[in-house]
């Protein structure tokens, strides 16, 4: 049997607990009670209201606040314009390689100039004695001590003693000095003989002056207690000589010690360790050499022979005469090249150093001239 709402009278079903038309509780029908037919169509009262369900489900109808257990989203598919266009990546500037090969360059060139230089001055330095060589304190051979015996005058005042000895000698005659500690200086006369004052000046009298002599050749050197390296102690021996001014071969040797030579002619070489050169209107230099000095030299004229000047730490001042003849070589490491425009000669700017070749006058024998570091002057008279 059917059952109305008690408030509105309108039909109730099974299972309603509020009334459709009025919402006014009801009590739940049995279903031996509940109508089974359609459901009538809504009464025209209710105007525009709309049905409302209010039968029981079997579960509640809830949607998922997470993702089921497995489930993989799928990405969306892209529009075709979701992607921008492709666009080549800007080309890579050149300037940080340019900047990479020039620091690549100048680290090539500089290891080179270090190369360079200590190549040559080892090549230098071995040629050039750094130490006082081996010179026996003994008499060798046919040599003889000079001493206040055999000197032809001898002078002394307080801590100096001078010997002064004399030796004939023929044209063409040769001559060398060896010495260790103590300069040497040497200018020609118009005597055919050779004067020779050894100045001792010092505390320790132990160093000892050697010689021979005949009518073709002198020789003196200096002789130092302790043999190889030894330095006489605090002693300082002195030459000072006078040659015929025509001469075969003129040899001057200090280790530590300046030599001067001035209006001799002959076959000339000299070299100092540590100490000045100077040569003035000499003719014929072969070989002038200085590890730690400078050389100055005034030259009259070349003759057939090559001429060297090198020096390791200083300079070379060569001044020539107008009619002089010889075919330049000049180069240094460290320093520059000046030459006097006449001799039309172009100095030429290395990676290391500085390079100058040409004629001097009409050509002759090589002149070569090599400082490591130090200047070269060439000018002319």
């Amino acid at each position: 049997m059917a059952e109305n709402c008690k408030n509105c009278g309108l039909e109730l079903f099974v299972g309603q607990r509020f009334c459709r038309a009025c919402g006014a509780s009801t009590e739940e029908l049995s279903d031996e009670h509940a109508p089974t037919r359609r459901m009538p169509p809504q009464p025209e009262d209710w105007g525009a209201r709309s049905a409302a369900s209010t039968a029981p489900t079997s579960r509640p109808e809830t949607s998922p606040v997470y993702d089921p257990v497995g489930y993989q989203p799928m990405a969306p598919a892209m529009h075709p314009q979701a992607f921008p266009p492709y666009t080549p990546p800007p080309a890579r500037s050149r300037v940080g390689w340019i900047i990479a090969f020039i620091g690549i360059g100048l680290f090539v060139a500089v290891v080179f100039a270090v190369m360079m230089v200590a190549r040559f001055g080892r090549r230098q330095l071995g040629s050039i004695p750094d130490r006082p060589p081996s010179i026996p304190a003994v008499p060798q051979g046919d040599e003889k001590v000079l001493s206040e015996t055999n000197a032809d005058q001898v002078v002394s005042y307080g801590n100096e003693t001078t010997l002064v000895k004399t030796f004939p000698l023929r044209d063409g005659a040769r001559f060398s000095i060896k010495n260790v500690n103590g300069s040497i200086s040497v200018e020609g006369w118009d005597q055919p003989k050779a004067e020779v004052k050894v100045i001792k000046r010092g505390a320790d009298r132990g160093a000892q002056v050697f010689f021979t002599s005949s009518a073709n050749s002198v020789t003196l050197r200096t002789g130092v207690p302790g043999g190889n390296g030894g330095n006489g102690g605090n002693q300082d021996i002195r030459y000072e000589v006078k040659l015929p001014r025509e001469m075969g071969r003129v040899q001057l040797s200090s280790v530590n010690g300046s030599i001067k030579l001035s209006e001799v002619t002959g076959q000339i070489s000299a070299e100092s360790a540590n100490g000045n050169i100077e040569l003035t209107d000499v003719v014929g230099v072969s070989k002038v050499q200085t590890t730690n000095g400078k050389i100055i030299a005034v030259l009259q004229e070349a003759t057939n022979d090559p001429m060297e000047f090198t020096a390791v730490n200083g300079k070379i001042d060569l001044t020539i005469k107008s009619d002089f003849d010889a075919n330049l070589e000049a180069s240094t490491v460290h320093g520059g090249i000046d030459i006097d425009d006449e001799f039309g000669i172009q100095v030429q700017r290395q990676v290391v150093g500085q390079r100058a070749s040409g004629q001097i006058g009409s050509g002759g024998p090589p002149l070569k001239l090599t400082t490591v570091n130090g200047s070269i002057k060439l000018a002319k008279q």
